[in-house]
């Protein structure tokens, strides 16, 4: 009797587990698929949430999934409908950050995208272009609405420095655009650089020859050095070259297919990596680096890529100050003269100066090439003609002193003067960098132990 008792138990657990429990699963699946279609949605998204909690087979799972991706996408319609579209924006983020990694979630992270570009336009069209900057620039880079953004990226971008010019003529626009162009200073800094001055120089005479031409020659330079580390193979630079190539030319087939490319590379560059790791400690890597990804999609701050165009010249500087904190003291003591200048001609005052990369203290390997970006911003603003940071690299790496300067070694600020033919040199040392957050943007807050040396005083 025992072991017909026991027989009886058994059998009733397996008719519980494998039978009765999944027909019930079935059945409340099938009343969530009657309310959805009468539109009541919400009571049924509240037990899709509580069966994806239990113990589902692969089957009836991805259907509560498949399910909840139709309900969450019919609500944020009915939300945009009303023009509520920072509501739906909101309602989709936290679905996606919960449910976004599965291919079932593919529909809504490109409503997400139409979201934002729809807000982004709105913002725009009320001038406010941070508001709208912050929209665009967190479209994902491979969303349909990509395009679209980097477009109105550039378009805020290219507006907001050529007000800055409004007043100058065009003999005046001619000289600061060759200053900047001579120095190699094409995109950046900010409100600093050789194309947007053309660019304002076009606004006054689209046919202005001295502008075209020089425009044609920045693409060059952006596209050769693309195409040169294209075929090396470093897929990250030549990214980082097409891109701003992209910047002047947006509309370049083949340039788009370039960045496509590297873009592709670059991916399996990283699958390659994590193909090599233990599978189950991948497993695990893999599971959180998506939902890593999946919390930087959502940021509003965007990517790295289109970093050029995103922020003002009032981000940078607020960021700057903000940032810099105590040494911002320091660093106005060692740009700008005192009360009782020991050089009191400007004509003996440095005239070309070179940011050379910084020695790193931190424990974050990019601490040095951060904050060194971030101080070149804010140098390029001074009364100093300064090369691009890449020029000064590729220069260095040339002669062999590139490492033995991140590392630490003295170098001759005399050297340095000949080698990139400048009168004088930054050397700086950053001590800490963490994060601080200003206007809409988060960004890197640092210590920085910078000075700046004449070459001729050695």
């Amino acid at each position: 009797w025992l072991a017909a008792m026991l027989i009886i138990i058994f059998s009733g657990y397996l008719l519980y587990v494998h039978v009765y429990t999944p027909w019930k699963v079935q059945q409340r699946l099938a009343e969530v698929a009657n309310q959805i279609e009468i539109g009541d949605y919400l009571p049924a998204r509240d037990t899709l949430k509580q069966l994806l909690l239990t113990d589902l087979s692969a089957e009836n799972a991805q259907t509560a999934k498949d399910m909840l991706a139709k309900i969450t996408l019919a609500i944020t319609q009915q939300k945009a409908e009303k023009g509520d579209i920072n509501e739906a924006k909101s309602f989709l983020k936290n679905y996606l950050a919960e449910y976004g990694h599965g291919k079932e979630a593919e529909a809504l992270w490109d409503r997400l995208d139409y979201y934002r570009l729809t807000l982004g336009e709105q913002y725009e069209s009320l001038n406010k272009h941070q508001a709208a900057l912050s929209e665009y620039s967190s479209i994902r880079e491979d969303s349909l609405y990509f395009e679209e953004a980097q477009k109105a990226i550039r378009r805020i971008w290219l507006s907001s420095q050529q007000k800055n010019h409004q007043k100058q003529d065009i003999a005046q626009l001619v000289q600061e655009a060759e200053t900047h162009f001579l120095a190699k200073r094409y995109l950046t800094p900010v409100n600093q650089n050789a194309y947007a001055v053309y660019q304002a120089i076009l606004s006054l005479n689209p046919n202005h020859e001295l502008a075209l031409k020089r425009i044609e020659q920045i693409k060059t330079f952006y596209r050769e050095h693309g195409e040169g580390y294209f075929k090396k193979g470093d897929w990250a630079k030549a990214l980082s070259y097409f891109e701003r190539y992209s910047i002047i030319d947006p509309e370049s087939q083949e340039i788009k297919e370039k960045i496509s490319a590297c873009r592709q590379k670059l991916v399996l560059a990283k699958k390659g990596t994590k193909s090599a790791r233990d599978n189950r400690k991948h497993a695990k890597n893999e599971e959180n680096e998506k939902r890593e990804e999946i919390q930087r999609l959502l940021e509003e701050s965007g990517t790295e890529s289109s970093s050029i165009m995103k922020k003002s010249v009032l981000t940078v500087l607020v960021i700057i100050f903000l940032t810099l904190g105590a040494t911002s003291c320091a660093i106005k003591e060692m740009l700008l003269p005192g009360p009782e200048p020991l050089v009191k001609e400007e004509d003996q005052l440095p005239h070309k100066v070179a940011i050379i990369p910084f020695v790193n203290q931190t424990s974050n390997p990019e601490a040095s090439s951060i904050v060194r970006k971030m101080f070149y911003n804010f140098f390029s603003s001074l009364n100093y003609i300064d090369l691009e940071p890449f020029v000064i690299d590729d220069n260095l790496k040339r002669n062999g002193l590139y490492q033995s300067i991140v590392s630490g070694e003295p170098v001759s600020a005399a050297r340095m003067g000949q080698l990139l033919g400048v009168d004088a040199v930054v050397f700086g040392e950053v001590t800490s960098l963490g994060k601080n957050y200003a206007l809409l943007y988060a960004d890197n807050a640092a210590a920085l132990k910078a000075r700046m040396v004449r070459c001729d005083s050695e």
